[in-house]
């Protein structure tokens, strides 16, 4: 991991787990929001963020919510790989 990278995450965790899921969600929305404008490279640049906000929470929630926040990382990696056929 890069410094940035562990600055961000130091930043992040130092926060409580709802703080953390409310990041989580407003950066769903931002990509909802993104996507509908076309903004690619925003879309991308928060999908990537969303990504490791999600790894640094899942493992310190109840495994049923982790499996939940793991479900959407999986989702969002999918569409990732297929970022340039669904954003036009």
């Amino acid at each position: 991991m890069n410094q940035n990278l562990d600055e961000k995450k130091a930043q992040f965790q130092f926060d409580n787990i709802p703080t953390r899921l409310g990041h989580v969600a407003s950066n769903l929305a931002r990509i909802k929001t993104f996507c509908n404008t076309a903004y690619k490279e925003a879309v991308q640049s928060v999908t990537d963020e969303t990504l490791w906000l999600i790894e640094w929470t899942a493992a310190e929630i109840e495994p049923e919510y982790a499996e939940e926040l793991v479900n959407i990382q999986v989702q969002l990696a999918r569409w990732k790989l297929n970022f340039d056929n669904i954003l036009v």
